[in-house]
C-alpha cells in the first residue's frame, strides 16, 4: 500500500491554509487548523472565542489561546506557541 509517514503540517501563503497529513495528501481549511494530539481543545477553544475577532481579541488572540487549551488538556501537547501572522 502507499506509504505513511509520522508527519504533519499547516502551510499558509496569507490567503489560504492548507493541511498535510502523513500521506502528504492536502487538504483546503476554511478559517483555522490544529493537528496533533491536542487538536480537538484547540478547535473547542477557537469555536468558543472566534465570535470575539475584533471586539474582545485579535485573531492571533485567540490562536494563542487556542494552544494554550491543546496544552493544557491534553498531557502528549506542549512547548512554546509561536503565532506569526503570514504576509498577504
Amino acid at each position: 500500500g502507499p506509504l505513511e509517514y509520522e508527519f504533519e503540517a499547516i502551510l499558509t501563503d496569507g490567503r489560504g491554509i492548507w493541511v498535510v497529513g502523513g500521506d502528504f495528501d492536502v487538504l483546503a481549511v476554511r478559517d483555522f487548523a490544529a493537528i496533533g494530539h491536542g487538536a480537538r481543545f484547540a478547535y473547542g477553544a477557537y469555536h468558543a472565542l472566534r465570535s470575539m475577532f475584533g471586539t474582545l481579541y485579535k485573531p492571533e488572540d485567540v490562536l494563542t489561546i487556542a494552544i494554550a487549551a491543546a496544552c493544557r488538556y491534553d498531557p502528549w501537547c506542549g512547548g512554546v506557541p509561536w503565532v506569526r501572522e503570514a504576509p498577504g
